[in-house]
């Protein structure tokens, strides 16, 4: 069991591939789903180490989903967002990602960056969607 919050756990066995003060890394083999979960704001390396070993990670898992719980992330610049763009998002998806979720508060300073994200993700033609809680991502997720 993975506890999110003091609202959200999740009854999935999990596998932790990586945790520091920014973020905490699991995987769920059961659903193959890479899931992130920020603790607060990172920048440069500290923002891209996690997606690098997301990627590692699923590529000797077999993930195909990918979940990202950006509550607590603070707000994403422009040379880290570039990255993603150009860098993150194409390599998710050459190792097979098929579908994403991001758990989000509503922040009107990240709207941007989501809106960001949700034009490259559907430009690539991968399904992502904005969520206000886990379960419900995940459920989105599952649904075939």
């Amino acid at each position: 069991m993975v506890t999110i919050n003091e609202n959200e756990s999740l009854n999935y066995k999990a596998e932790l591939f990586i945790e520091n003060e920014f973020v905490k890394g699991y995987y769920y083999s059961e659903i193959k789903l890479m899931h992130l979960v920020w603790q607060e704001r990172a920048v440069g390396d500290d923002y891209r180490k996690p997606f690098l070993a997301a990627y590692d990670f699923s590529e000797q898992k077999g993930g195909k989903y990918f979940l990202s719980d950006i509550r607590k992330q603070g707000i994403v610049g422009p040379d880290d967002r570039k990255w993603f763009e150009e860098d993150a998002l194409p390599k998710a998806i050459e190792r097979g990602m098929i579908k994403a979720g991001v758990v989000f508060d509503g922040n009107t300073f990240k709207m941007y960056y989501i809106n960001m994200l949700l034009k490259r993700f559907m430009n690539k033609g991968i399904p992502m969607k904005f969520f206000k809680d886990t379960y419900s991502a995940i459920n989105w997720i599952l649904e075939k």
